[in-house]
Protein backbone atom coordinates (compact mmCIF):
# COMPACT_ATOMS: atom_id res chain seq x y z
CA UNK A 1 0.00 0.00 0.00
CA UNK A 2 1.22 3.52 -0.83
CA UNK A 3 0.67 6.51 1.83
CA UNK A 4 0.24 10.00 -0.20
CA UNK A 5 1.35 12.68 1.74
CA UNK A 6 -0.96 15.52 0.34
CA UNK A 7 -0.26 19.39 1.00
CA UNK A 8 -2.38 22.22 -0.10
CA UNK A 9 -0.45 22.67 -3.00
CA UNK A 10 -0.93 19.16 -4.52
CA UNK A 11 -3.17 19.03 -7.87
CA UNK A 12 -5.93 16.63 -7.41
CA UNK A 13 -4.49 15.57 -11.36
CA UNK A 14 -1.22 14.67 -9.74
CA UNK A 15 -2.70 12.56 -6.29
CA UNK A 16 -4.70 10.30 -9.21
CA UNK A 17 -2.20 10.05 -10.79
CA UNK A 18 -0.34 8.51 -8.26
CA UNK A 19 -3.21 6.34 -6.84
CA UNK A 20 -4.06 5.07 -10.71
CA UNK A 21 0.28 4.42 -10.95
CA UNK A 22 0.00 2.75 -7.79
CA UNK A 23 -2.28 0.14 -8.24
CA UNK A 24 -1.24 -0.76 -11.60
CA UNK A 25 2.52 -1.35 -9.85
CA UNK A 26 0.93 -3.98 -7.40
CA UNK A 27 -0.06 -1.98 -4.58
CA UNK A 28 -3.14 -2.63 -2.52
CA UNK A 29 -3.86 0.94 -2.61
CA UNK A 30 -3.11 4.42 -2.00
CA UNK A 31 -4.10 6.72 0.52
CA UNK A 32 -4.34 10.05 1.05
CA UNK A 33 -2.86 11.75 3.88
CA UNK A 34 -3.47 15.17 5.60
CA UNK A 35 -2.38 14.53 8.58
CA UNK A 36 0.73 17.29 8.96
CA UNK A 37 -2.50 19.90 8.12
CA UNK A 38 -4.95 17.72 9.74
CA UNK A 39 -3.55 15.90 12.66
CA UNK A 40 -5.15 12.38 13.53
CA UNK A 41 -8.09 13.28 11.37
CA UNK A 42 -6.35 13.82 8.25
CA UNK A 43 -4.34 10.18 8.62
CA UNK A 44 -7.80 8.36 8.49
CA UNK A 45 -8.16 6.90 5.36
CA UNK A 46 -4.75 6.22 5.71
CA UNK A 47 -5.55 4.16 9.09
CA UNK A 48 -8.06 2.47 7.94
CA UNK A 49 -6.80 1.22 4.64
CA UNK A 50 -3.20 -0.13 7.02
CA UNK A 51 -6.10 -2.02 9.38
CA UNK A 52 -7.74 -3.36 5.84
CA UNK A 53 -4.33 -4.88 4.40
CA UNK A 54 -2.81 -6.34 7.89
CA UNK A 55 -6.08 -8.03 8.30
CA UNK A 56 -5.49 -9.70 4.41
CA UNK A 57 -3.48 -12.87 4.48
CA UNK A 58 0.32 -12.90 3.29
CA UNK A 59 3.64 -14.17 3.49
CA UNK A 60 5.39 -12.14 5.66
CA UNK A 61 8.99 -13.25 6.78
CA UNK A 62 11.45 -11.49 8.87
CA UNK A 63 14.84 -10.46 6.83
CA UNK A 64 16.82 -11.76 9.79
CA UNK A 65 16.64 -14.71 12.32
CA UNK A 66 14.04 -13.75 15.39
CA UNK A 67 16.79 -14.64 18.45
CA UNK A 68 19.75 -12.72 16.65
CA UNK A 69 21.03 -9.92 18.51
CA UNK A 70 19.87 -6.88 18.49
CA UNK A 71 22.74 -5.22 16.63
CA UNK A 72 22.78 -8.15 14.06
CA UNK A 73 18.89 -7.75 13.18
CA UNK A 74 19.95 -3.81 12.71
CA UNK A 75 22.95 -4.53 10.65
CA UNK A 76 20.74 -7.03 8.26
CA UNK A 77 18.03 -4.54 7.71
CA UNK A 78 20.44 -1.76 6.81
CA UNK A 79 22.26 -3.83 4.57
CA UNK A 80 19.70 -5.81 3.05
CA UNK A 81 17.13 -3.03 2.73
CA UNK A 82 19.32 0.38 2.66
CA UNK A 83 22.22 -1.17 1.16
CA UNK A 84 24.65 0.19 3.57
CA UNK A 85 28.09 -1.00 3.72
CA UNK A 86 28.20 -0.99 7.70
CA UNK A 87 26.47 0.21 10.75
CA UNK A 88 28.55 2.49 13.49
CA UNK A 89 26.57 3.61 16.96
CA UNK A 90 27.13 6.23 18.91
CA UNK A 91 28.28 5.54 22.44
CA UNK A 92 24.42 6.43 23.77
CA UNK A 93 23.23 3.81 21.28
CA UNK A 94 25.50 1.57 21.99
CA UNK A 95 24.51 1.16 25.21
CA UNK A 96 20.77 1.69 24.93
CA UNK A 97 20.88 -1.83 22.53
CA UNK A 98 23.29 -3.26 25.77
CA UNK A 99 20.50 -1.99 28.45
CA UNK A 100 17.60 -3.36 26.26
CA UNK A 101 19.25 -7.09 25.92
CA UNK A 102 20.15 -7.17 29.44
CA UNK A 103 16.31 -6.21 30.24
CA UNK A 104 15.21 -9.19 28.27
CA UNK A 105 14.48 -7.56 24.81
CA UNK A 106 16.96 -9.08 22.77
CA UNK A 107 14.06 -10.96 21.20
CA UNK A 108 11.00 -7.76 20.82
CA UNK A 109 10.49 -8.56 17.68
CA UNK A 110 9.28 -12.40 18.33
CA UNK A 111 7.39 -11.64 21.54
CA UNK A 112 4.29 -11.88 19.82
CA UNK A 113 2.45 -9.66 23.27
CA UNK A 114 4.10 -11.86 26.04
CA UNK A 115 6.51 -10.39 28.36
CA UNK A 116 9.99 -10.24 28.12
CA UNK A 117 11.46 -12.96 29.80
Amino acid sequence: MVAINVFDTDHPEEIEAVKRISIESGALGAAVSRHFALGGKGALELAEMVMTAADKPNEFKFLYDLDQPIKSKIETIAKRIYGAEDVSYTTLADQQVKDYEASGFGGLADMHGKNPS
